[in-house]
């Protein structure tokens, strides 16, 4: 059941923020983004193999390195079946940001409300987007890869802002289908921060959601982040579901 849960909970991920370029390749799925995110830009494993792996290794090599890339491995239990990750560390790649992915269950009426305003639409509008930017420093190129990116999601996105003084100062994305939601993209202005926008901001996503319908929600928190894992654990985020790690060559 765990293994099914992981499955459809990566599945769900890649299609919520979908790379620019897919490859399905006996049971992985080579993601290619013009290196936005290194999970857009890597290789996911979501079922058994068949290939011999020294073959597949060089396939994946290949297909990054025709577009000036780095190849990167994001392991999850999925992949523990093909020994994948003890023959990349024979191979030189390098282990990094243990990562945990974290649920937890929704229902209507068990969310607290937002301590204030929080401004929630189903469209990337241009002042969100513009705000997303500003807050996490995306350059010209980064900007016009995330749009392409959002553009391509089949699933429909929740756009949550606050305000404060006139401009967006917090921001945060929410991913959903009819009965699971990711959360994606939280950002806020480094001299509002400390003052509970970001609290409102989830806060304000989850309700949206559990009123919908959404009954699971999940997130990605780097595990040697302290502050964060701290902070999604008293948003109700203290479930481990399962643990990710990347594998890349210097």
């Amino acid at each position: 059941m765990e293994t099914l849960m992981i499955l459809t909970l990566e599945q769900h991920a890649l299609k919520a923020l979908p790379a620019l370029e897919n490859e399905a390749y006996d049971g992985w799925v080579l993601r290619r983004a013009k290196g936005f995110t290194r999970r857009t830009n890597s290789v996911n494993v979501l079922h058994k193999s068949h290939l011999p792996i020294e073959e597949k290794i060089r396939h994946c090599e290949d297909f990054y390195r025709r577009e000036g890339q780095s190849c990167h491995f994001r392991l999850t239990p999925l992949a523990e079946a093909d020994t994948l990750d003890q023959e990349l560390e024979s191979r030189g790649y390098i282990k990094a940001d243990p990562t945990d992915i974290r649920v937890r269950a929704l229902s209507p009426g068990t969310i607290s409300a937002p301590s204030g305003p929080v401004r929630l639409e189903t469209s990337v509008t241009p002042a969100w987007r513009e705000a997303v930017a500003r807050l996490t420093r995306q350059d010209d190129e980064e900007i016009e890869v995330f749009q392409k990116i959002l553009s391509a999601s089949p699933m429909r996105p929740l756009c949550a802002s606050v305000e404060r003084d006139g401009d967006i100062r917090a921001c945060g994305l929410a991913i959903c289908d009819d009965s699971m939601m990711g959360l994606f993209e939280f950002a806020t202005d480094p001299a509002y921060q400390r003052q509970g926008l970001g609290r409102d901001i989830v806060t304000g996503l989850l309700q949206a959601a559990a009123a919908s319908g959404v009954t699971t929600a999940y997130l990605q928190v780097v595990a040697a982040n302290p502050k964060g894992t701290a902070f999604w654990s008293s948003m109700g985020f203290d479930q481990t579901l399962y643990r990710y790690h990347y594998r890349s060559k210097p």
